[in-house]
């Protein structure tokens, strides 16, 4: 399903473990651009994120193309941890060289609105002052046009997820859209960039990029899926059950790797971040490069 972000809800708390069959459904958030060289993007990542009531887990591969020159870089940290409470992931449009990079601008929108006293949780005053915050940098003509120059598909800048613990102990994720208006640009040379923020429900998933093996496994949906999980489920039925999700899903985006058709542009190593009800943040498996670990 490259390019588009898909929220499924799982059958029961247990399904991440049990593989039960999930409905599911598509929201219309938009994932990752086609390939262009600057400002830099992230391309044919796979993450999954799960959502349930005590535990949100966040698995990613660790690969960025470099679609200029066709060259790659697989120490790309997908997945950032503000503090133990919070947790920040995107793909899209990430930097501008020397001008402005959109996980920093995230982190310190975090630390900012982390001091304010307020009555609105913290997530959303985050989300609200990122959004703010990269209006001005992804409102530029260059970044417009350079999308516009690799683009095939949806005119979309960037997608991110945000994800917090609150003071009353309650998990929530948020979903972050950001595109453009293609004819206005085309037509006026004017920048017109539209938001869409979704609230992703507890007991549910979320599949983004390259996520048709992972999708494929996790539902076991075709017979080399479901004889593959009933080993792999059964292998993993004696560990915590906050170690089996992880385990699990950092075999997706494994599986992914090796299998999916485009797995040139995946690759391991795999990260894996849980932030739970009581404790917060924590990684289950992270490269040793990611500063926000």
């Amino acid at each position: 399903m490259v390019g588009l972000l898909a929220l499924h809800t799982n059958d029961k708390r247990e399904a991440p473990v049990s593989m039960k069959t999930k409905i599911k459904y598509l929201i219309p958030l938009v994932l990752f651009l086609s390939q262009f060289a600057w400002p830099q993007v992230e391309t044919g990542s796979v993450i999954f994120a799960d959502f349930e009531q005590d535990e949100i887990t966040i698995a990613a591969d660790s690969r960025k193309n470099i679609p200029e020159n066709g060259s790659h870089d697989d120490s790309e940290c997908k997945i950032s941890a503000f503090g133990k409470k919070f947790v920040f992931s995107l793909a899209g449009t990430i930097e501008r060289s020397g001008h402005w990079n959109a996980r920093s601008v995230a982190r310190k929108t975090w630390e900012s609105e982390s001091k304010v006293a307020s009555k609105t949780p913290l997530l959303d005053r985050v989300v609200a002052g990122w959004i703010k915050a990269m209006w001005k940098f992804y409102g530029e003509p260059d970044t417009i046009s350079n999308i516009k120059k690799h683009m095939t598909g949806d005119p979309v800048v960037a997608t991110a997820i945000f994800a917090a613990l609150d003071k009353s102990d309650t998990l929530r994720m948020k979903a972050v859209n950001i595109d453009f208006d293609p004819r206005l640009f085309d037509t006026e040379n004017k920048v017109k960039l539209i938001d869409d923020v979704s609230e992703i429900p507890v007991n549910s998933h979320v599949s983004m990029g390259h996520d048709e093996i992972a999708e494929e496994f996790y539902a076991g949906a075709s017979s080399r899926a479901k004889d593959y999980m009933t080993r792999y489920v059964s292998q993993i039925a004696g560990l915590p059950l906050h170690q089996r999700r992880a385990e699990l899903f950092s075999k997706l985006i494994e599986l992914s790797v090796s299998l999916h058709p485009n797995k040139d542009q995946l690759a391991l190593p795999v990260d894996v971040l849980q932030i739970r009800k009581g404790t917060g943040v924590y990684w289950a498996r992270v490269k040793p490069n990611c500063p926000e670990k």
